[in-house]
């Protein structure tokens, strides 16, 4: 795993005093690793999201499916609820 910018800055505390261009570089490496973690995020959603259509689409499928086999559509028993 890659280091975070405040472990960076820890560990660089330790051997010597820290400047500002320190927390320059360290508010630089916080910037980056946000980025990244919204296109990681991102990335993963779209996948979730490509499951949940997929999803979508076999229930989708099996409403059809009933309403042309049966007398009673399946979507109208499930939108009325008695």
């Amino acid at each position: 795993m890659k280091q975070t910018a405040v472990e960076w800055l820890y560990e660089l505390s330790k051997k010597r005093e820290l400047d500002k261009f320190d927390l320059q570089q360290a508010k630089e490496m916080e910037k980056d690793q946000i980025i990244d973690s919204y296109r990681d995020g991102g990335q993963i959603g779209g996948q979730i999201g490509g499951q949940i259509g997929g999803q979508i689409d076999k229930v989708n499928s099996i409403i059809e499916w009933q309403n042309n086999t049966t007398t009673k559509p399946l979507n109208k028993s499930i939108n009325n609820k008695g």
